[in-house]
C-alpha cells in the first residue's frame, strides 16, 4: 500500500504572530512544528505501513525551513520526503494550496507508482479550516473519508472507523481515496534515533513551481479565491470576579446585576 501525507509546519503557540497588514501569520525561521493532528496522520500512514506494506511518502509546502517536518516524518516512519518551496507559493489559501499538492502527487507518481491513499491532519492547528483535504479529493477525482481515528484490514479490504456528531462509523476504504485524521486511538510515536540521525542527515529534494507545471497566476496569493477580512487573538483579561449568593437562583441574580453595570446585557 503507497501512502502519501501531506503535513504543514505551523508555528509554536508561543510563537504566534499576526501580521496587520496582510493578516497572515508571521512564519519565524526555526520555530516551527508539525501540526498536531499531522502528527496524527503519520502514525496512521506508518501503522498501515506495517501492516500492509508498501511506502510513505511525506510532503510539505513552505519555506525551506519547513523541512524540518519533513525530517520528523523520515524519522517516525516515511521512506520519502519532498518540499514543495517557491516564493510564488506563498500567502496560498486552501484553494491555491490544493493546486500546489496536486501537482506534486501527480509529478511523484509520474516516476514510479501511483498512490492508494492521501492523508492529511483533519485540519492545520494555525488555521483549523478543514478544507485542504475535501479539495484536494475533489481536485484528485478520489473518493474522501473524513474524521478518522482507527483503522483494521478485514479480507484484505482497509475498515477506517471514524467519528461523527451521531456517533461512530465504520466504513469500508476504496482506493485511491483521500483522507484526513483525527486524533487516533492510538498515541502517535516518537521519533526513532537511528530514523532521526539518518533523517538529519538526508537531502530532501526541493519541488518548485516550474518543476510542477504550475504557473504563477494557479499558486501563492495569486492564486487564491479567498480573501482575510481581518484576523486577530483576543484580548486576555486577567480580572475575575466570584459571583456567590445563597443559592442558584440568587447568585443569578446577582450575576445580572453586575453585568447590567458593566453594559454587558
Amino acid at each position: 500500500m503507497n501512502i502519501l501525507v501531506c503535513v504543514k509546519q505551523v508555528p509554536k503557540e508561543e510563537d504566534l504572530r499576526l501580521d496587520p497588514a496582510t493578516k497572515t501569520l508571521i512564519r519565524t525561521q526555526g520555530t516551527g512544528v508539525i501540526s498536531e493532528y499531522d502528527r496524527y496522520a503519520m502514525e496512521l500512514a506508518a501503522r498501515l505501513k506495517e501492516s500492509a506494506g508498501g511506502r510513505v511518502t511525506a510532503i510539505t509546502m513552505g519555506p525551506p525551513a519547513s523541512a524540518e517536518v519533513l525530517r520528523y516524518c523520515l524519522s517516525v516512519g516515511a521512506d520519502d520526503a519532498y518540499l514543495l518551496s517557491d516564493r510564488r507559493m506563498g500567502g496560498a489559501d486552501a484553494y491555491a494550496t490544493v493546486n500546489v499538492l496536486a501537482a506534486a502527487k501527480r509529478y511523484i507518481e509520474a516516476g514510479g507508482e501511483g498512490y492508494d491513499l492521501v492523508l492529511c491532519g483533519k485540519q492545520a492547528s494555525d488555521s483549523d479550516t478543514s478544507l485542504v483535504m475535501p479539495e484536494l479529493a475533489e481536485a484528485l477525482g478520489c473518493a474522501q473519508v473524513t474524521f478518522v481515528n482507527d483503522f483494521e484490514t478485514v479480507d484484505g479490504a482497509l475498515h477506517v472507523r471514524r467519528e461523527t456528531d451521531d456517533g461512530v462509523d465504520v466504513l469500508e476504504v476504496p482506493f485511491p481515496a483521500v483522507i484526513s485524521v483525527g486524533k487516533t486511538v492510538f498515541a502517535a510515536r516518537y521519533p526513532n534515533i537511528r530514523l532521526k540521525l539518518k533523517a538529519n542527515h538526508t537531502e530532501i529534494p526541493v519541488l518548485d513551481a516550474d518543476t510542477l507545471g504550475l504557473d504563477a497566476s494557479e499558486i501563492g496569493v495569486k492564486g487564491s479565491k479567498t480573501t482575510v477580512g481581518d484576523s486577530y487573538f483576543p484580548e486576555k483579561n486577567k480580572s475575575c470576579v466570584h459571583v456567590t449568593g445563597g443559592d442558584a437562583a440568587e447568585t443569578a441574580e446577582k450575576l445580572v446585576e453586575l453585568l447590567r453595570r458593566a453594559r454587558k446585557i
